[in-house]
Order: C-alpha cells, then sequence, then structure tokens
C-alpha cells in the first residue's frame, strides 16, 4: 500500500532530487509483477532446430543449436557491471525495502542522484567538439543499426504525464525545474514533469539476492530485423507471397496503415516494416526504404536467374543476402568509422578479405549488453543536425526540412523528396559525439505542432533509462575496460577536456555519481573515431559478440555462401546500397557513402 501524499508536495519525486530541494516522497512498493512485459501476441518458436538449413528464423530461435533460447526474441539484456540500486537513503529511509531495489537512485555521498533535466541544462554549456568528416546518413545508419539489436519496452497503457504519477509504479516523471529558461515548469497551473515510463523487468528467481532483469523484444543478431521483424506474424503481413517480395504502396514505397502508435500525418496513415519505429524521424524512415527495396531488387534478380523458385525460397535466399550485405556495410564501413580503422582491427572488428570466419563459439553468450542498449550505443542521439537539407543533382542545396517537424509523420517521402532527401544526408555533416545536443532532441523532441510545453529532453529521458536500468556508474566502467583509476573529478582529466570535467563537477556532488550516458559522452574522441573510450569498450565488446555468437554470421560457412558469392558480398557497399535503391536509375552518389562528398578522397 503507498503511503498518504500532501497534496501540495506529491509533485516531489521519489526517484531524483527535487530542482528546489523539497524533501523526497518515499517510492511506492513495487510488486514482482508490476513490471512484467504482456504475453507475446504472436505465438512462440518452439519447433525442433534444423542444424542443415542456411536460413535463420525470424525470431533468432536455433541460432544457437546447443541453447535455441539464446539471442532470441524476448532474450534477457546481460550487464557488464552488477546492477546498482543503492541501500540507504540518508534521512533513514530503507529503499531497498520499499522500492525493492530496481532502480539506480542514491548519490554515493547520501540523498538522490540529480534530477537529468537540471544535468541536461548545465552540460549544453560545455563547448562542442571539432566537427568530424562524417554526414547525416551516418547518423541515421546507426540508429537503423541500434534498432536492429534492441527496443526499450516500457510498460504500456499508463499516462506517465502528471508529476504525481510516480505513485504507479510503472512511471517516474522527471520535474522541469522552475528557473529552466527552455521549457515551462507551470503549466495550467500544475507543475509540469517530462513523463518516463518505466523498462519492462522480470525478477530473477535463479538470483542469490531479488535481482530484477530486463527482455530484449528484438534478437541479439544483425539480422535486419527492422525490415522483417522479430516473429512469423510480423513479417506474414509485410510479405507478398508472390516471387519473394515485400509488400509495397505507391511508387515502390512502404505500406501506410492506420492506427499506427505514435503516427502524427495529417491523414492518419503512417508506414508499417519490422519495427514500430520506423516512423520516428523522416532520415530513419529512409534509412528503412532502401533496406526494403534492396530485399525487393535481390529477389526480383534472383527470380531472374532461377525462374523455377518458389516464393519461400525467393524469399529466404534474398533475406540471407540482404543480412550478409548489411553486416559487411557495419563491419566493412561503419565500425572502422565509429572507433578508428586502428582500434577496430586491434577488436577483430573487420571484415575479412578472403577466406571463412571459422571463429564461431556456441559457447559465447549473445545476448545484449544492458550497457550498450542503456547508454554506449544511444551516443548517435547526440550526432543529429536539426534539419534535413534537400540537395539537387549537383549536391546543390535548395531547401531544407525540419526535423522537429518530420517525428512520426514522415509520408514528405511520398512527394518525390526521396533522392534530394538522401543527396542532403550524404553531405551534410553530422554533429560531435559530445555533450552538445540540437534543441530539437533536448528541448522540442516529439513536440506537438500548435501546442507549447509539448517537448520532450532525450538526454534527460537517456540519463534516466540508464537509471531504470540499474547501470553502474560512469567510473566503474573506466576501471573494468582497463582505461583510468578514478577518484575524484580530477582524475577525469586523463579522457575529457577541462570543460568537461567542470560539467561533470557541477551536475554531480561526487564522481561516483557520474551517470555512464553522460560520462561517455564527455570523452574526447578516440583517434580516427567519434566516441572515447569507454563507450568504444562497451560497443566493442558487443559487435564481438554479435560476430562470434552468430552461427549465420555472413563470412562464416554455415550460411551456404560459395567463396564466388562471399566475395560478391565483400565487393559491395553502402553506395551501392544507396545508389541501386534511389528513384532515379542512374544518380551520381560517392564511393564513401558515410563521409560527407567535400571530404571525399581521392
Amino acid at each position: 500500500m503507498n503511503h498518504l501524499v500532501s497534496p501540495s508536495l506529491s509533485h516531489v519525486s521519489p526517484y531524483w532530487s527535487d530542482p528546489e530541494g523539497n524533501v523526497p516522497n518515499l517510492p511506492p512498493a513495487i510488486g514482482d509483477l508490476d513490471l512484467a512485459p504482456l504475453p507475446p501476441s504472436c505465438p512462440q518458436d518452439t519447433f525442433p532446430c534444423n542444424a542443415s538449413t542456411p536460413y535463420r528464423s525470424m525470431s533468432g530461435y536455433c541460432n544457437n543449436l546447443k541453447n535455441p533460447l539464446l539471442g532470441a526474441s524476448g532474450h534477457l539484456m546481460r550487464p557488464m557491471l552488477p546492477p546498482i540500486t543503492g541501500k540507504k537513503w540518508m534521512d533513514g529511509w530503507m529503499s531497498g525495502l520499499i522500492n525493492n531495489g530496481v532502480m539506480r537512485m542514491f548519490s554515493f555521498v547520501g540523498g538522490l542522484l540529480p534530477n537529468q533535466r537540471m544535468i541536461s541544462l548545465v552540460i549544453r554549456q560545455a563547448p562542442p567538439d571539432p566537427l568530424p568528416l562524417l554526414n547525416q546518413l551516418y547518423v541515421q545508419l546507426g540508429q537503423f543499426v541500434d534498432h536492429d539489436f534492441a527496443v526499450t519496452t516500457t510498460i504500456p497503457g499508463v499516462d506517465c504525464s502528471p508529476c504525481e504519477s510516480w505513485q504507479n509504479p510503472a512511471c517516474a516523471p522527471i520535474p522541469i525545474p522552475l528557473n529552466d529558461p527552455f521549457m515551462s515548469a507551470i503549466v495550467d497551473g500544475k507543475r509540469r514533469c517530462l513523463p518516463f515510463r518505466r523498462n519492462i523487468a522480470l525478477v530473477d528467481k535463479m538470483a542469490d539476492k531479488k535481482t530484477w532483469v530486463h527482455p530484449n523484444v528484438n534478437t541479439a543478431f544483425l539480422d535486419l530485423s527492422p525490415v522483417y521483424g522479430n516473429d512469423e506474424c510480423t513479417v506474414n503481413n509485410l510479405r507478398s507471397f508472390t516471387n519473394g517480395l515485400l509488400k509495397t504502396s505507391t511508387n515502390d514505397h512502404l505500406l501506410t496503415a492506420n492506427g499506427v502508435p505514435g503516427c502524427r500525418s495529417e491523414d492518419g496513415l503512417c508506414y508499417v516494416s519490422g519495427d514500430r519505429r520506423s516512423n520516428e524521424n523522416l532520415g530513419l524512415t529512409t534509412i528503412h526504404l532502401l533496406f526494403h527495396r534492396e530485399h525487393n531488387r535481390l529477389a526480383k534478380s534472383l527470380k531472374t536467374l532461377n525462374p523455377h523458385w518458389d516464393d519461400e525460397r525467393l524469399f529466404q535466399a534474398a533475406r540471407c543476402i540482404g543480412i550478409a550485405e548489411f553486416q559487411h556495410y557495419i563491419y566493412n564501413e561503419y565500425l572502422p568509422l565509429l572507433f578508428g580503422r586502428t582500434y577496430a582491427e586491434e577488436r577483430g572488428l573487420l571484415s575479412l578479405h578472403t577466406g571463412y570466419f571459422l571463429g564461431y563459439d556456441e559457447d559465447r553468450d549473445p545476448n545484449i549488453l544492458t550497457e550498450f542498449t542503456g547508454a554506449a550505443f544511444r551516443m548517435g542521439h547526440s550526432q543529429v543536425v536539426g534539419k534535413f537539407p534537400l540537395m539537387d543533382e549537383f549536391y546543390i542545396k535548395y531547401n531544407s526540412i525540419y526535423l522537429v517537424d518530420t517525428f512520426f509523420n514522415t509520408r514528405v517521402l511520398e512527394t518525390g523528396v526521396l533522392d534530394s532527401l538522401v543527396r542532403g544526408m550524404l553531405n551534410t555533416g553530422q554533429k560531435p559525439t559530445d555533450l552538445v545536443f540540437v534543441e530539437e532532441l533536448i528541448d522540442k523532441l516529439f513536440a506537438t505542432q500548435g501546442i507549447p510545453n509539448s517537448g520532450m529532453d532525450l538526454f534527460a529521458i537517456n540519463t534516466a533509462r540508464g537509471r531504470d536500468l540499474s547501470l553502474s556508474h560512469y567510473t566503474s566502467y573506466l576501471q573494468t575496460c582497463g582505461i583510468l583509476e578514478v577518484a575524484g573529478f580530477d582524475d577525469l582529466r586523463g579522457v575529457m577536456t577541462e570543460p568537461n570535467v567542470e560539467a561533470m563537477r557541477q551536475s554531480y556532488k561526487h564522481v561516483f555519481d557520474i551517470d555512464l550516458y553522460a560520462g561517455g559522452l564527455a570523452e574526447t574522441p578516440l583517434p580516427g573515431g567519434v566516441v572515447g573510450p569507454t563507450f568504444a569498450c562497451i560497443i566493442a565488446q558487443q559487435f564481438q559478440t554479435a560476430k562470434v555468437a552468430d552461427r549465420f554470421w555472413y563470412e562464416g560457412p554455415g550460411v551456404g555462401l560459395t567463396p564466388e558469392q562471399l566475395q560478391s558480398i565483400r565487393s559491395t557497399s553502402l553506395s551501392k546500397l544507396v545508389c541501386n535503391n534511389m528513384d532515379d536509375p542512374n544518380p551520381l552518389v560517392p564511393p564513401q557513402a558515410l563521409i560527407t562528398v567535400e571530404n571525399q578522397q581521392g
């Protein structure tokens, strides 16, 4: 039973320190099933595994023959470090008994961790890093990859907008400070909070002490699930069941439907794909469309070469080749630019030049790292710019589309702007990976046009998500990754600039309080890369696992590609993907698709 709350102070969060210094409320009691996921709507795979098939299942089931559920849809994310929730409150309240230790809440020196919106207001004042050479296609591809690996599934059907909603165990709203210069803290006479819904969680019955674990709806493998989905129900809705093709709408675009969650288009129609987030912004939808078209291009080519093949064989073969191409793009082009080629090579993250990869390890746990999806690979949000420039065939800008106008409203693609949009993404630099976000993401995220104070703060939400997942503090990962031993803020000078050290000092009471997301973004990037050493350590470990623990890894013998076919995959590139799937049949596309046109070499 929840304790009684004074109406005048009911807006004060029990989870993060109050911006005005009010005494926090007690958290609500959380039962073992209060954060549990709903049963899956599609029947789960239970069939006997076929070791000889070259085709992976939609759900990831049977990828590992020894343990068919490893890495499959619904697998439990695994933390690099034990979750931290804290056990005491300086005021004497025993939160471990009240909140069941389900969230990281407490400062190393006592009291609650700082309000995330307050951190956001401080860190945005840090000077930006120098601009990298990479473009917006790089950013959007990174988000697509992130969505392939994992989805943060929150408790459905609950409104966490009211500040008082913290009394529901599924909600942890973030109060907006009264002195916030960018968002109104009082709306219609009531205190305003940023809504935050808790991640689904289950109690680990096998643990020695009560521990919460978090399922991942996606598979743990790079398998183009944003195109096909993670279960047979989803893919069957997307397939035409004719010649191996996926369904399309007018002018070879993605399917549209009414009732798509979050849809904001004027006619109520939004795109349908294998991932419910495909409409989040215009750039992401474009990546979905390119890979969707690539599947159909491959299926048509296979039909021409093999007219006797039936629909199922054409579909599975096109999917297999498409996934192989996708994996090659990521390890041959994306990762060397993320880490710098030297670091990527040292961590075994580059594609082979010839031959098969023989390093598959059936004993390697492929399940997604909580730190990867909860913090490190969210680094791409910092790289986003606020506009999508439209460029003509000579890469000259003639117009722009505002990012904020395309949140869940991306059907401007059907007005014939695809090629102009792609060219704009190819020749518009990304932002640096740093503490400075564009206002469209930290003050206007998912804002509703014409409704003041409807925007969100993605930095605050990401930081809250890390705590919700009980990620350990930033400095513990510096130690685990062998980067740096830290005892105080001054020690951070070994991995970040003085202004960023000062931003951490102003935001947190103790260096051991720093959130992994904030600390990782504050680091100086590796030579030739765009992330610092801590995020690089976490991200590299996940991509190593995605390669070594995938029985269907494209360079492995289990996929069934001949040496000649594998070399053909190795000869492809993101530039060819873009070139083959734009509206113009003969577009001018630079050879290095992830670097701005003006910075191309050779």
